[in-house]
């Protein structure tokens, strides 16, 4: 534990000045820890900055965040990005966003961006707080699984079973194993959606 201490306080200490768009300062709220780097991403529980020493992930509940680039915890609202084709991407899965806020007592907005770009925001009616967004890009099945590879997507939405070739690229990219139980569903869909 004293080593990791040693290590982010030397981070502390030889860390460059904080980037004005990007750059945070995460403190410990007895100042015993500080981390500095690029905001990479937030999740509503955790906080993800790239340091001089790589990525690192830190429980947002024990850390003060302090920067421009800082989240509002209090307003945050999860975003869930899919690629995939037509009859997936702007058919089945808005039914189902749309049919779970009716349910949920959630309000919908489609805000169209171009012709494969869209997304749903689904806004809770008691608070008038967005609770979820799904940013959607309609794609091929092929450039679905390439987006979930380039970290430009969360889930691939396909037509078809993972090809061999991208179960390998998905765990050599650490993002898992496609063929493993439960990562994947494969359904039917009409060739031409692919």
């Amino acid at each position: 534990m004293t080593t990791i201490r040693l290590a982010l306080l030397a981070a502390i200490l030889v860390a460059p000045a904080l980037a004005a768009a990007d750059g945070v300062r995460l403190r410990s709220a007895d100042g015993s820890v500080e981390v500095a780097g690029e905001l990479l991403s937030f999740d509503g529980e955790f906080y993800r900055i790239d340091t001089i020493y790589g990525p690192m992930t830190l429980d947002a509940a024990r850390v003060g965040c302090e920067g421009a680039a800082c989240p509002d915890p209090a307003r945050f609202s999860p975003e869930l990005r899919l690629s995939g084709p037509t009859a997936l991407g702007a058919l089945l899965v808005p039914a189902l966003i749309e049919g779970f806020a009716a349910r949920a007592d959630q309000s919908v907005e489609r805000i169209i961006t171009d012709d494969r770009h869209f997304t749903y925001v689904l806004t809770d009616r008691a608070t008038g707080q967005p609770s979820i967004r799904f940013r959607f890009r309609l794609a091929g099945s092929d450039e679905a699984f390439a987006d979930v590879l380039a970290g430009e997507a969360d889930v691939a939405l396909s037509a078809r079973e993972a090809r061999p070739g991208e179960v390998v690229l998905v765990r050599e990219a650490g993002l898992g194993s496609l063929d493993a139980p439960g990562r994947s569903t494969p359904g039917r869909t009409a060739p031409e959606a692919c």
